[in-house]
C-alpha cells in the first residue's frame, strides 16, 4: 500500500537498537546441524564484529549503502561512541532526503546483505511538495576492541554472537513491523505516524474515514495476529483507540503493540 500524505501530516518512524536483549536464532535456519561453537554461528550470521581499525569505514560504508539505494545525504554529524570491556559502538547521525521506495531499499539493502551497520533509529517527514522524505537517522556500527581477545575463545565468541544475532533481529523486526502496517491499512485509511521504541512497542496513528470506524477493532485483531517474516508472532498484546474531532469528516485513530522479546518467539 503506497502511503499518501495529507493535511500536512508527517510520518514519523524509531528504529531502535536494544542492547539488554538476549539473543536467538532463528528456528528456520538448517535444523540438519546445529554449529556447535559460538564462532561457527557468528560466520552463519554474516560478517561478524569487524575489529576496531574498521571504524575508520564507519561513514564510508553509510555513504556506499545510502548512494545504492539513491539517498541524498545532505549533512552529517560527528562519530560517536560507546563501549563495554569486549566492543565498541560507533554511531553517526544524518540528515537524508530520499522517495518512500528508495528510503523502504536502504533498510532492505542493510539488512539482506547482513551489513555490519545497524539503523538505530529514524524521524521522517514529506518535503513541502510531497516529492520526497525528509529523514533523520541513526547509523552504528560494532567493532572488536584489541583487548578483547580472539573471536575463538569461547567468552568473546559467545559475546560477538549476541551482538550479531541482535544486529538482525533489529533489523529484521523493523522491517518486519513497516511492511506489516503500510500493508495492511485498508484502502483510504491514511498513516501519519509509525514509531517503533527501543524494539519492545509499535505506534502508528492516522486518519480514516468516519464511517469506517467499525473497522478499526478488526484491523487491530488482523495486525496482533500477524507473523513476522521468519513465521513467529510478533506481538504479544495491542490496544486500539480513536476520536472524533467537530468539522472532520475522518476519525483520528492510534494503535499500539507490544513486541514479544525474542526468547519468547
Amino acid at each position: 500500500m503506497k502511503i499518501t500524505y495529507k493535511y500536512s501530516a508527517a510520518l514519523v518512524m524509531s528504529l531502535a537498537l536494544v542492547n539488554e536483549w538476549p539473543c536467538f536464532q532463528c528456528p528456520c535456519r538448517g535444523a540438519e546441524r546445529t554449529p556447535g561453537h559460538p564462532s561457527e554461528r557468528t560466520r552463519e550470521e554474516g560478517p561478524g564484529v569487524l575489529p576496531v581499525e574498521q571504524t575508520q569505514t564507519l561513514s564510508s560504508r553509510i555513504f556506499g549503502e545510502a548512494s545504492k539505494a539513491g539517498l541524498t545525504v545532505m549533512s552529517t554529524s560527528k562519530i560517536t561512541s560507546r563501549t563495554n570491556s569486549s566492543f565498541i559502538e560507533m554511531r553517526q547521525n544524518l540528515a537524508l532526503e530520499a522517495t518512500e521506495p528508495q528510503l523502504l531499499v536502504f533498510l532492505e539493502n542493510v539488512a539482506a546483505t547482513n551489513s555490519p551497520l545497524c539503523v538505530q533509529s529514524f524521524s521522517l517527514r514529506p518535503a513541502p511538495d510531497r516529492s520526497r522524505l525528509n529523514v533523520n537517522m541513526v547509523v552504528s556500527g560494532d567493532y572488536r576492541l584489541p583487548g578483547a581477545g580472539q573471536p575463538s575463545e569461547p567468552d568473546t565468541a559467545q559475546v560477538e554472537y549476541r551482538v550479531v544475532s541482535q544486529r538482525r533481529h533489529l533489523r529484521e523486526t523493523a522491517l518486519d513491523c513497516y511492511k506489516l502496517v503500510t500493508a495492511t491499512l485498508p484502502s483510504g485509511w491514511q498513516l501519519d505516524s509509525l514509531k517503533l521504541q527501543d524494539g519492545k512497542t509499535l505506534s502508528a496513528q492516522g486518519q480514516a474515514p468516519a464511517e469506517e470506524i467499525g473497522l478499526l477493532e478488526e484491523l487491530r485483531t488482523r495486525l496482533e495476529k500477524t507473523r513476522g517474516k521468519n513465521g513467529n508472532d510478533l506481538f504479544s498484546s495491542g490496544e486500539a483507540t480513536m476520536r472524533r474531532v467537530s468539522g472532520l469528516t475522518n476519525f483520528l485513530w492510534a494503535m499500539q503493540f507490544e513486541l514479544k522479546a525474542p526468547e519468547s518467539r
